[in-house]
């Protein structure tokens, strides 16, 4: 009888030592004795365990089940390889027919860009960075109807005083209409509230 610690264990089963350590630990490999660096087991009888309950590791372990895009986990060492044939060629014409994972892949993260955006949207609205469509067609409407009252009623405020500056100078026009459209910016801004 040959006994062996858990990470020599591993090396001859093919696993890894934390296998091993689980496997003893839910009954799955029988120890056959505790040394001073830890368990033991009987090499023989370790492996006709190991082979005998493969079948039961594997249907408990539930990412196996999975298909295999979605069981998560690091990607495999060196990179995930993308096989040649994931790519449509150059010049084929045929539509790349997807499997079942990769429809759900697709449509999930499609998904989970539309959710984003309308999250980033919902923000920029509640920050006031962006308004809706109907409020800025409202807003619009009041500019436009403000701006047209000030200017409906300009000619009618500004003509009799236009008419006692008959001698007056071309500098005194010019500062009167600069005074009167100072004086119409400063109504519209205050009928629009924006001081």
């Amino acid at each position: 009888m040959l006994l062996v610690g858990s990470s020599e264990l591993a090396r001859i089963l093919g696993a890894t030592p934390q296998a091993i350590n689980k496997a003893s630990v839910t009954g799955r490999l029988s120890v056959a004795d505790i040394g001073p660096h830890g368990k033991l087991f009987d090499v023989e009888q370790a492996k006709k365990e190991w082979e005998a309950t493969k079948d039961v590791a594997a249907l408990q372990n539930r990412a196996s089940h999975m298909p295999e895009g979605m069981r998560g986990g690091r990607p495999p060492r060196g990179g995930q390889q993308v096989p040649a044939d994931a790519y449509d060629q150059e010049g084929d014409d045929s539509p790349k027919v997807l499997t079942d994972t990769e429809k759900y892949m697709r449509a999930r993260a499609a998904n989970e860009a539309l959710k984003a955006k309308e999250r980033d949207i919902a923000i920029k609205v509640r920050m006031g960075d962006l308004v809706e469509k109907e409020q800025a067609r409202r807003d619009g409407a009041e500019l436009g109807a403000v701006l047209l009252g000030a200017l409906q009623a300009w000619p009618s405020r500004l003509a009799p005083e236009l008419a006692s500056m008959r001698e007056a100078d071309e500098h005194a026009f010019h500062e009167k209409l600069r005074h009167e459209c100072n004086e119409l910016i400063i109504a519209v801004r205050a009928q629009l509230r924006l001081e």
